[in-house]
């Protein structure tokens, strides 16, 4: 798959065009990890976004003390996902760590000062971006709250407890 393809197929590409997306090529450095290797870590510097190519990604929390597994993860990042969005937001700093949750996973990383100076210099490119990277958030964001509604018996599309037998 050229890269073009798999850019075309993120979310928070949506919307741009071919030149667009051939500009934004040139911010990503290809990379991967091995299963349970990390790829960036709660608290950390945010310096880069990712957009995952293949595998799977556990963002995870980190309890002081404790060494970290696959009960700590909060969601899975599937191929074609954006995660380490904290680099595009201040204070860029990691929410979560991540780590290849399969056997090999490859992803793309976005340089935060490359984005930034491509959106300067393309206010389109950014503004879409941008525009996509809220939706990412916003669905990321209620996913977790399902969740946890669902674990305290609510279901959130009838706004009432569950009967959980």
């Amino acid at each position: 798959m050229s890269d073009l393809v798999f850019l075309a197929s993120v979310e928070v590409c949506r919307d741009l065009s071919v030149e667009e997306l051939s500009r934004l090529t040139a911010c990503c450095r290809p990379d991967s990890r091995l299963r349970d290797e990390q790829i960036g870590r709660e608290g950390d510097e945010a310096n880069d976004l990712f957009f995952l190519k293949e595998g799977d990604v556990d963002l995870r929390f980190e309890m002081p003390g404790r060494e970290t597994g696959p009960d700590m993860t909060i969601t899975k990042i599937k191929a074609g996902d954006t995660f380490g969005w904290s680099a595009l937001v201040p204070p860029h700093r990691y929410t979560l760590s991540s780590y290849c949750a399969s056997t090999r996973c490859a992803f793309y990383r976005l340089d935060r000062q490359e984005l930034l100076r491509l959106f300067d210099e393309q206010p389109h490119i950014g503004y879409i971006f941008m525009r996509n990277l809220a939706l990412v958030i916003a669905k990321r964001f209620h996913a977790v709250q399902d969740d946890l509604a669902r674990m305290h018996g609510y279901d959130l599309m009838e706004q009432r407890p569950r009967e959980i037998w």
